[in-house]
């Protein structure tokens, strides 16, 4: 098999600013949040912004094991270390009601159903430095992001079956 190289583009080339790892991050069609070694967020991409309608500044810090729309026996594998991907029923209200950060009065009563990926990072003697967490949902969820309707008072399924 022949060796690809990657394709020169000039400075000005808009396609190389597209090719920055940062461009992508922030618009996979995925949700990524970047957690540290204790579970504090430190990082998110704008698909996960759009996602939960919510602004960078108002979450960076929150910690990964405080969530309470994780099940706890997903939190105590996290804990340890482990790979763990689950579906959620994410309730804005549990989010309110534990004061686990600011939602929008908008979101009240609204349900996202998510499939949950989360990894933890470890270096090269297998420590463990951060996580990371992927969202994804369903077409139906991505049509109702771009519609804005997931912000109604009905609960909106995202689940993938």
């Amino acid at each position: 098999m022949q060796k690809m190289d990657m394709p020169h583009f000039s400075t000005h080339n808009p396609l190389k600013k597209e090719l920055n790892l940062e461009n992508i991050y922030q618009k996979l069609p995925i949700g990524i949040e970047l957690y540290d070694g204790e579970g504090n967020l430190i990082d998110l991409n704008e698909t996960d912004e759009q996602l939960f309608a919510i602004k960078r500044t108002d979450i960076i810090g929150i910690n990964l094991f405080e969530n309470p729309n994780f099940p706890a026996d997903q939190i105590h594998r996290l804990k340890k270390g482990e790979e763990v991907a689950f579906d959620c029923q994410y309730a804005f209200d549990k989010i309110k009601t534990n004061q686990y950060y600011h939602i929008n009065p908008q979101q009240e009563n609204t349900i996202l159903y998510l499939s949950i990926k989360c990894l933890p990072l470890k270096d090269e003697d297998e420590n463990i430095y951060g996580r990371s967490e992927e969202h994804t949902c369903t077409s139906s969820c991505s049509a109702m992001k771009q519609r804005n309707i997931r912000r109604s008072k009905k609960p909106t399924n995202c689940l993938t079956n």
